[in-house]
Protein backbone atom coordinates (compact mmCIF):
# COMPACT_ATOMS: atom_id res chain seq x y z
CA UNK A 1 0.00 0.00 0.00
CA UNK A 2 1.22 3.48 -0.80
CA UNK A 3 1.77 6.06 1.91
CA UNK A 4 -0.87 8.54 3.00
CA UNK A 5 -1.01 11.59 0.78
CA UNK A 6 -1.32 15.24 1.64
CA UNK A 7 -4.60 16.99 1.12
CA UNK A 8 -5.54 20.51 0.14
CA UNK A 9 -8.73 22.52 0.41
CA UNK A 10 -10.45 24.08 -2.60
CA UNK A 11 -12.89 26.92 -1.98
CA UNK A 12 -15.95 26.43 -4.19
CA UNK A 13 -19.13 28.49 -4.41
CA UNK A 14 -20.85 25.86 -2.21
CA UNK A 15 -18.04 25.95 0.38
CA UNK A 16 -14.61 24.38 1.04
CA UNK A 17 -13.82 20.86 -0.17
CA UNK A 18 -10.86 18.80 1.01
CA UNK A 19 -9.16 16.74 -1.70
CA UNK A 20 -5.97 14.90 -2.63
CA UNK A 21 -4.43 15.08 -6.10
CA UNK A 22 -1.74 12.59 -7.07
CA UNK A 23 -0.28 13.36 -10.48
CA UNK A 24 1.02 10.28 -12.30
CA UNK A 25 -0.16 10.77 -15.86
CA UNK A 26 -2.15 12.95 -18.22
CA UNK A 27 -5.45 11.11 -17.65
CA UNK A 28 -7.10 11.17 -14.24
CA UNK A 29 -9.56 9.11 -12.24
CA UNK A 30 -11.90 10.78 -9.74
CA UNK A 31 -12.28 8.38 -6.84
CA UNK A 32 -15.18 8.82 -4.42
CA UNK A 33 -14.55 6.75 -1.30
CA UNK A 34 -17.56 5.46 0.57
CA UNK A 35 -18.03 4.72 4.22
CA UNK A 36 -15.91 6.51 6.78
CA UNK A 37 -13.06 7.41 4.43
CA UNK A 38 -11.35 10.72 3.89
CA UNK A 39 -9.13 11.92 1.06
CA UNK A 40 -5.76 11.19 2.70
CA UNK A 41 -6.40 7.47 3.25
CA UNK A 42 -5.56 5.39 0.16
CA UNK A 43 -7.71 2.31 -0.32
CA UNK A 44 -7.84 0.31 -3.55
CA UNK A 45 -6.10 3.03 -5.56
CA UNK A 46 -2.98 1.11 -6.52
CA UNK A 47 -4.52 -0.32 -9.69
CA UNK A 48 -5.07 3.17 -11.13
CA UNK A 49 -1.65 4.47 -10.10
CA UNK A 50 0.07 1.38 -11.48
CA UNK A 51 -1.67 2.00 -14.83
CA UNK A 52 -0.30 5.55 -14.89
CA UNK A 53 -3.44 7.50 -14.03
CA UNK A 54 -3.51 10.58 -11.85
CA UNK A 55 -5.96 10.51 -8.94
CA UNK A 56 -8.34 13.17 -7.67
CA UNK A 57 -9.84 12.05 -4.37
CA UNK A 58 -12.30 14.35 -2.59
CA UNK A 59 -13.26 13.80 1.04
CA UNK A 60 -16.86 13.02 1.83
CA UNK A 61 -18.93 16.02 2.97
CA UNK A 62 -18.38 16.71 6.65
CA UNK A 63 -15.06 14.83 6.92
CA UNK A 64 -11.95 16.45 8.44
CA UNK A 65 -11.38 19.72 6.50
CA UNK A 66 -14.48 19.47 4.27
CA UNK A 67 -17.33 21.53 5.63
CA UNK A 68 -19.97 20.90 2.99
CA UNK A 69 -23.08 19.31 4.40
CA UNK A 70 -24.09 17.36 1.30
CA UNK A 71 -27.33 19.33 1.04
Amino acid sequence: MRSQGRTAVATLSAGPVEYRLERHGEDAVILFHGGHMRADLPLGEEVFLDLGYSLLVPSRPGRIRDFLTGA
